[in-house]
């Protein structure tokens, strides 16, 4: 007869409790700590910049999302970067520090500090599998904000302090930068400055479906690999990317007449649109009934347009 431990661990609220507490480790194991650049900032600053990380959790302590965000956040990191390779081969993440997650405000000479975001990826193109190009290639760097919570107003919060960076003219700053090892052979460390960013938004089901999925993968079962690559949990991510580098570089171009902006966010819509041919899908595979049914792409959709961005359809997007 099963012990009582094994059917506990084994029960439904046991398997998603042993899924989060592993994603949870893997985040913690693999988010960027300060003391990773001393070899960049000096002893002092980066003693500086953790007390203000330690104020900023002490302050914001109930307002950070909870566990299942946390692992979602993991389970982006990992699907970037292997298994699925939910954004093709010549994609990698970086999860970022703290201090670059809560992101700063220097209200003195409003300097923004830290991306808001929790992820980095940085996207190679074809031509930095060269020995030469791996030297120093030139790649689309992007902050992402994974984020679980879907309710308009949490959405509205991350939406207009994206409109805001528009308007001032404050791209994200990433202070704390060190590329992971990949096949590109190239590791950047220090800071990026003036980078777009954006946010994938998954629903709690949609969360679970990955997390579910991922650890049967990384069991070694290869179906479920396949079953992540070839879901419509990718192509939402794929369409949410799309739709909101389109929109950002549609205002930055017809409202704050940014045109750096608008060029990176350019490279961005044309980045996704690569991903999109290379995994042998059509932008009408990222508009179909499934995908814009999708409850988290649908809600920020809406705060997109709460906040006075344009959205349209992926097929519409050149």
């Amino acid at each position: 007869m099963p012990s009582p431990e094994y059917i506990r661990s084994h029960s439904p609220e046991g398997a998603r409790n042993r899924l989060i507490a592993e994603n949870l480790r893997y985040l913690e194991e693999k988010r960027l700590k300060l003391e990773d650049l001393r070899e960049v900032y000096s002893e002092e600053e980066v003693r500086r910049d953790a007390a203000s990380v330690r104020e900023r959790e002490n302050r914001f302590a109930h307002s950070r999302e909870g566990e299942t965000g946390k692992m979602a956040e993991a389970l982006f990191h990992k699907n970037v970067n292997s298994g699925a390779r939910i954004f093709g081969e010549r994609a990698k993440a970086t999860l970022l520090s703290l201090y670059d997650d809560y992101g700063l405000f220097n209200t003195a000479n409003r300097e923004e500090r830290g991306a808001w975001s929790d992820v980095v990826v940085e996207f190679f193109p074809r031509t930095s599998t060269g020995r030469e190009q791996n030297r120093n290639p030139y790649r689309f760097v992007a902050g992402i904000d994974v984020t679980t919570n879907i309710a308009p107003k949490a959405l509205d919060v991350k939406t207009l302090g994206m409109k805001t960076a528009l308007d001032t003219g404050q791209l994200a700053t990433v202070k704390y930068f060190k590329s992971e090892e990949s096949s590109f052979n190239y590791r950047y460390t220090g800071a990026l400055h003036k980078i777009p960013r954006a946010m994938i938004a998954m629903d709690s089901d949609s969360t679970w479906q990955l997390a579910e999925l991922t650890d049967r993968a990384e069991t070694g079962e290869g179906k479920a690999e396949d079953m992540i690559r070839t879901s419509p949990l990718a192509r939402v991510a794929l369409a949410e990317l799309l739709i909101q580098f389109d929109a950002f570089r549609e205002y930055a171009k017809r409202v704050v007449r940014d045109t750096e902006a608008e060029r990176k966010f350019s490279e961005g819509v044309a980045r996704v649109a690569e991903i999109v041919k290379e995994k042998g899908l059509t932008l009408q595979q990222l508009s179909d009934r499934v995908i814009v049914a999708n409850p988290a792409l649908k809600e920020l959709a809406k705060a997109l347009l709460r906040n006075s961005f344009r959205v349209r359809s992926p097929t519409d997007i050149a």
